[in-house]
């Protein structure tokens, strides 16, 4: 009689602990795949509210996850400690609660710090920037100011038909399609 031996284990006598080691080892597959490849094959995770922080946790990762933690403790009891099948199974259940918990965790983790990058040029009405290229009086120059946790850059005119030199500090005050309209920056308190 042939023998198939994994790590061991004679799986032609336990076809439950075959049954664990292709869950644990195709859910692992899975769960390293969609880390790396991100929330490409993520069909679930848009179920419920996204105002609601406990909301997209039933993902790709979260149920690969728990399916590895499942079959990965499937596999210890029925291949190693010898444990009935249904033993084993529910023991997979409570291993792989906690690998499922574990990603949950680092879900919220990661959606906390998660930070928007986007912004409107309605936005920056108020802001301050540097003038990069200076504003003729009637021309257009460039300006560099701070937000969404980059440095970005605008062509920007004179608010007031002033020229303003580069290197100078103005306040943004108007936009207009794409192209800021700016003056020099007023001393703290007024406006």
């Amino acid at each position: 009689m042939y023998e198939l031996q994994i790590f061991g284990l004679d799986l032609a006598q336990r076809a439950d602990t075959v049954v664990f080691v292709m869950i644990a080892l195709l859910a692992a597959g899975i769960l390293v795949v969609s880390f790396l490849i991100g929330e490409v094959f993520d069909v679930a995770s848009d179920i419920g509210d996204f105002d609601d922080p406990s909301a997209g946790l039933l993902n790709v990762q979260t149920v690969s996850a728990f399916l590895a933690g499942f079959g990965a403790t499937g596999w210890l009891l029925s291949g190693y400690f010898d444990v009935p099948s249904l033993v084993a199974a529910g023991g997979g259940l409570v291993g792989g609660l906690p690998m499922g918990g574990v990603v949950i965790w680092m879900t919220k983790m990661f959606q906390k710090q998660e930070v928007s990058t986007t912004f409107t040029l309605e936005e920056l009405v108020g802001v301050d920037a540097i003038v990069t290229l200076a504003v003729p009086a009637t021309g257009a120059g460039r300006v560099q100011y701070s937000r969404a946790g980059g440095t970005h850059t605008a062509v920007a005119r004179s608010a007031t038909g002033v020229p303003i030199r580069e290197g100078e500090i103005v306040v943004i005050r108007r936009v207009v399609g794409g192209t800021v309209l700016v003056d020099a920056a007023t001393v703290a308190g007024e406006s």
